[in-house]
């Protein structure tokens, strides 16, 4: 998390990060979620997310759809992932 306020507190206050971890191994999933409390900063750190390095590999900036899942639905999802995913 801290790799993370590093590249985006440039943009603004943050609220919140979450880097949420695989439920067993409680290694990092690969992506996480900063929250700033101001939306402004938000945008301006998606209008240069091309410029955002975090331990010198670029990252995919995108903002946030949904709500945060509960340690439970992550659970779920890892061990059902086929029921996880949305039916058309």
């Amino acid at each position: 998390a801290s790799d993370l306020r590093t590249a985006f507190e440039s943009f603004g206050r943050i609220k919140d990060i979450y880097v949420p971890l695989d439920y067993y191994t409680k290694v990092s999933r690969g992506f996480g979620y900063v929250e700033y409390y101001d939306r402004a900063d938000a945008e301006a750190a998606y209008d240069r997310r091309n410029e955002v390095m975090v331990l010198g590999r670029p990252v995919v900036v995108e903002f946030a759809r949904g709500q945060r899942k509960t340690s439970r639905e992550m659970r779920h999802n890892e061990i059902h992932p086929s029921q996880s995913q949305s039916q058309p």
